[in-house]
């Protein structure tokens, strides 16, 4: 008897009395032998390890400083919203870990049936809630506002966004994050809106050195140590464009003899002289 050429299964195989002799045990030996056989590793199945790397050391911290406020020995009611908003902070981390460790397996060239039944939804569900698309936007704004890694895929990467003003925009989210103070909080502080803000600390707006002096001070930072960041991340002075001279397409009028003014006082013709 000859053994299975799946080579995760090896089994004797009793031979087939007429026809082709068998190769495998059955049609599931078969498929598998042939997803082996054709698995090749994707070019970018590292692509994901960064974020998830990050994504875990923070997941890591929130839990740590959750632990540590749960077990203090402080009844007072704000010490009770604190971990009340420490626990909902874990929320958002957790959702930025499934959608990394998603996309990370769709790289590896892992099937979605297996992917969906690992997360315990359907294959519809898993199309749905993790696109290719939202999974790169949802890690680039991690990125961004981490400064840790930034995910560039497709239209959505931030191409028109110059170095010097992703190194701002960095500098502002490491500053807010390090402040443990929400973007509404900041938004007190600085007396501008919580989502203008956060467009601020994601790089889709630039401040002005007003906000960016008002928002570092809000942190706990030095304005004079962000000074020479916000100057490099301005544009370039553009010169004023000159307005188009209007040329007239009309002939020029012709020239037209003005006859010299009457002398004062003279209402009509001069008068001839009397001898």
């Amino acid at each position: 008897m000859t053994p299975c050429k799946n080579a995760k299964c090896g089994k004797p195989i009793e031979p087939n009395p007429v026809g082709r002799p068998k190769e495998y045990c059955d049609k599931r030996c078969r498929d598998a032998a042939y997803r082996a056989g054709h698995a090749v590793p994707a070019p970018n199945a590292q692509r994901f390890t960064p974020c998830l790397q990050d994504i875990t050391r923070d997941l890591a911290r929130r839990v740590e400083a959750l632990g540590r406020a749960a077990e203090a020995d402080d009844r007072s009611g704000a010490h009770a919203l604190r971990v009340l908003e420490l626990a909902a902070g874990l929320g958002p981390v957790v959702e930025d870990l499934e959608a990394a460790s998603v996309q990370q397996a769709r790289d590896r060239r892992v099937r979605a049936a297996e992917i969906a039944r690992r997360l315990n939804v359907s294959p519809g569900r898993l199309r749905s809630r993790w696109p290719t698309d939202r999974v790169a936007r949802r890690m680039r704004q991690r990125g961004r506002a981490n400064g840790a890694f930034i995910v560039q895929q497709g239209a959505d990467a931030a191409a028109g966004e110059s170095p010097e003003a992703t190194e701002l925009t960095l500098a502002l989210a490491r500053l807010q994050r390090a402040s443990g103070r929400n973007l509404r909080e900041l938004g007190e502080r600085t007396g501008v809106s919580a989502s203008y803000l956060s467009r601020v600390l994601t790089g889709k707006r630039r401040p002005s050195w007003e906000l960016a002096q008002a928002l570092t001070a809000a942190c706990g930072g030095d304005p004079a140590e962000l000074l020479p960041l916000w100057q490099a991340a301005r544009p370039p002075a553009r010169s004023p464009a000159r307005a188009p001279t209007r040329t007239s397409t009309r002939p020029p009028a012709p020239h037209t003899p003005v006859s010299a003014p009457a002398r004062a006082g003279s209402v009509g013709p001069p008068a001839a002289a009397f001898g």
